[in-house]
């Protein structure tokens, strides 16, 4: 009996896993949320939820739409958290992603992830990003700053780097990344997003906010990661060379094989866009079930990285993206449907606890990142995927954002900014 009581003590100070609690010997976490339509009581409620897990957090992580007034939001939860704590985060599309359901307000809603660990550091960077600036310059030093932040000396490498940016800029952010770290380290996150793509989206950097820039979160950490990006549309024979592409690499697809780009992307797409070749406009929506992407073979697996086009320009028959494109590079057609896309977390975190080597009772919480874009096209039943996230990773507390852009990694390539895309980073309790 003795043996008994002291083995069931062990197990609670080592892990106590109920209502989004994790507290174990190596890592504390806590989650929060609020719909309140008062800025000042929502992150109150937020933040006390949070503390019922970790009540002096080192890094939190801000999810927020932006019927909240936003700036507001980041100061009351810099002031009510401390200086202490570093905090990263940027806007989301709608409503914020909680185990307790998608949260969305009269006004708005947020969500925070607070954390703190023995075996772990981390540090937040980042840089306001104007017309004209050196945007990969920029990128390489707010990953520096990062590092520095979290006490480790420059020329560090962290274990995992979280990223959120204002869309547009992703890709060259990633590259100055690159440049300081290697593209070995993985980057997980979003590009920032309103809800009419207006131009309100805001990035959080500690006590810094930006609605172009970026901010990056670097974690060292003893603590077994794990993390996946999946598009979860299907493949098609379907495929061209991006023949013209304005400037040589952009956002302007003008030819696949020689031919003007919307007229073969509306051939692939059952000829959906008709009214569009000849009058001219956005595609977005309809588009979300039949983006482009470029394929990527790695550990067994094809993986598809999502480009969504957005707009058919009627003079020469061009396609917008949100995701440059190469000039020379081979792009594929893909399509998604409702089920493949709701059930598409459940795929992912499997893949996140595999690549981390993390058992399901170890998993100490969870970043979500699904897209806006994606997340609009089931909106329907975009509810469905809270069952299916809690199912496959348990008790984990974890948030998530609906974004307008996604950034994971590829072993073996590096990483990658992509459209209509999910992740899922996990953090475990045991090394």
């Amino acid at each position: 009996m003795k043996r008994l009581i002291f083995s069931l003590s062990i197990a609670i100070v080592i892990c106590f896993n109920l209502h989004g609690v994790v507290r174990a010997q190596n890592i504390q976490v806590g989650y929060g949320w609020s719909t309140d339509n008062n800025e000042t009581k929502a992150v109150e409620q937020a933040v006390n939820m949070m503390t019922e897990g970790v009540e002096t957090p080192e890094l939190v992580i801000l999810y927020t739409t932006v019927g909240y007034d936003v700036e507001r939001i980041h100061e009351i939860l810099r002031k009510k958290l401390g200086k202490s704590t570093q905090v990263f985060g940027m806007t989301s599309c709608w409503g914020v992603v909680t185990r307790d359901g998608i949260k969305v307000g009269e006004k708005g809603s947020l969500a925070v992830l607070g954390m703190t660990s023995p075996v772990s550091e981390f540090g937040v960077g980042g840089a306001q990003v104007n017309s004209g600036d050196d945007i990969r310059s920029k990128a390489a030093e707010g990953i520096r700053k990062a590092i520095l932040n979290a006490g480790k000396s420059e020329g560090s490498k962290p274990n995992l780097v979280l990223i959120a940016a204002s869309p547009g800029i992703e890709e060259e952010v990633l590259k100055g990344i690159a440049e300081a770290v290697g593209k070995d380290i993985p980057v997980y996150g979003g590009s920032a997003a309103d809800n009419t793509i207006s131009g309100n989206w805001k990035v959080f950097h500690n006590n810094q906010i930006y609605s172009s820039g970026f901010s990056v979160a670097a974690i060292f950490t003893e603590l077994k990661t794990g993390h996946a990006y999946h598009s979860g549309y299907l493949g098609s024979d379907m495929n061209g060379l991006a023949t013209k592409v304005k400037n040589g690499e952009g956002r302007v697809l003008q030819e696949i094989d020689g031919k003007p780009a919307a007229d073969v992307y509306n051939e692939w797409a059952y000829n959906k866009y008709d009214k569009q070749l000849k009058e001219g406009g956005t595609i977005l929506g309809p588009a979300s079930f039949y983006p482009l992407a470029r394929k990527v073979y790695a550990e067994g697996m094809t993986h598809f990285i999502g480009i969504h086009p957005s707009e058919i320009y009627p003079e020469d028959r061009s396609l917008q993206l949100f995701a440059n494109v190469k000039q020379g590079e081979r792009l594929y057609f893909t399509e998604g449907t409702p089920n493949a896309l709701i059930y598409r977390p459940r795929t992912i975190i499997r893949r996140a606890l595999v690549n981390g080597r993390i058992k399901k009772k170890d998993a100490a919480l969870g970043l979500n990142i699904y897209c806006a874009g994606t997340m609009l096209a089931v909106k329907d039943r975009i509810a469905e995927i809270v069952p299916i996230i809690n199912q496959t990773l348990g008790k984990t507390p974890y948030i998530g954002a609906f974004t307008f852009g996604e950034q994971g990694n590829i072993k073996g390539y590096g990483n990658f900014h992509g459209n209509l895309m999910s992740s899922m980073v996990i953090m475990g309790s045991e090394k």
